[in-house]
């Protein structure tokens, strides 16, 4: 673990900085400093601190909130309105900046809305933890925009997880709508485990536009992308799924024109890995799929409904299961479907499965070995 160098200790006060290109000033605070008082590792409240300097951020029309090394508490979550406004809260690495939910806090840590125009937030390099029931880590809505999703989101080197063992969990990392053009690098949504009868998702987005995960690996939930509403071009690069039932859930917007692309990655689902619809083109490339049944109820590794124009290349479907399993289920009007260079591993499982309004299917250069 990297130590707190210290750097960013030194409490400086709120400054203004010119935003490069434009006329509005923005907040520069640092948010141990004396007119904000949040103060790491002292196990009191600092959710005021944080909710203080943020409003005074969104009010300027924006800046940066920069956290030192340090835990911080929150007994309640702190919710900002945007303005509009460009917002950075940034701390000194996701190894030794935390927040920590408390455990009498069941609602979460940060709440963010905009009742505005076009805004952008970025959250970067810290971590967020439960202690027990922990609700949502971060919810990011925009509820006056809610047919337009113009804003944007950027989670850089941010961590989401329990603090001790399988009691400890957030039922929604990552909660969100109407986002244009959102980027996750190197975000870790996890549980302590999967506890059972409770529904736990990593990232939960509706009505978002031209989504990238890039390194993301959410572990230990019911759902780990569920992402509804889609337009324009979704990519999922090196980004997991795993100890989940359902490591993909991404339906698009009817007749929106809408592409998916997934490519170098693993999932493990117990009831289905990718569910996908009303995508004009789908591409998967060298995917590692797992699927292990818990509840006894059929598994899918693949649902594609109403899609067109989907490639399917280098995948390995792999282990044995005791519940009915199909591979690739094609359903409505879904058509041009290539499966290449796959290697079916999953014995007694049905490869393919269609309806009857399916067309243009083909399989090439595939290994079978379902029979054995």
């Amino acid at each position: 673990m990297r130590r707190c160098t210290g750097m960013g200790v030194l409490a400086r006060f709120a400054t203004l900085v010119w935003l490069a290109g434009g006329s509005v000033f923005a907040l520069d605070i640092t948010v141990t400093n004396a007119t904000y008082g949040a103060t790491p590792d002292d196990g009191t409240n600092d959710a005021p601190a944080f909710a203080s300097a943020l409003n005074d951020i969104a009010d300027a029309g924006g800046g940066t909130l920069t956290v030192p090394c340090g835990n911080y508490d929150f007994t309640n979550k702190v919710t900002v309105d945007l303005h509009a406004a460009t917002v950075i809260i940034a701390g000194d690495g996701a190894d030794v900046t935390t927040f920590r939910c408390t455990s009498n806090n069941t609602d979460g840590v940060f709440l963010f809305n905009n009742t505005s125009g076009e805004n952008q937030l970025t959250l970067k390099d810290f971590a967020i933890e439960a202690n027990q029931f922990g609700g949502t880590a971060i919810g990011v809505f925009n509820p006056s925009l809610s047919t337009n999703p113009i804003c944007s989101l950027r989670m850089d080197n941010v961590n989401m997880n329990s603090a001790v063992g399988t009691e400890c969990y957030f039922i929604r990392q990552v909660d969100a709508a109407n986002l244009k053009s959102p980027v996750f690098f190197n975000v870790l949504p996890s549980a302590g485990w999967y506890v059972t009868g409770l529904y736990m998702e990593g990232f939960h987005i509706e009505n978002v536009d031209s989504p990238t995960f890039d390194q993301t690996y959410t572990r230990h939930t019911s759902a780990g992308y569920t992402l509804t509403g889609m337009r324009g071009a979704a990519n999922f690069v090196r980004s997991y799924a795993s100890g989940t039932e359902y490591p993909f859930i991404l339906h698009a917007v009817p007749g929106a024109g809408a592409t998916l692309s997934m490519r170098q990655f693993h999932s493990s689902g117990a009831e289905r890995n990718i569910d996908a619809s009303n995508f004009d083109r789908i591409d998967i490339l060298q995917h590692l799929c797992y699927a292990g049944g818990t509840k006894g109820l059929p598994i899918y590794d693949y649902i594609f409904t109403d899609c067109a124009n989907v490639t399917v290349r280098g995948t390995i479907f792999h282990v044995t299961v005791s519940v009915p399993r199909t591979i690739i289920s094609l359903k409505g009007t879904t058509h041009d479907v290539h499966i290449a260079d796959c290697i079916f591993r999953a014995t007694g499982a049905t490869i393919l499965q269609q309806d009857p309004d399916v067309r243009g299917v083909s399989m090439v250069g595939c290994f079978d070995k379902t029979a054995n």
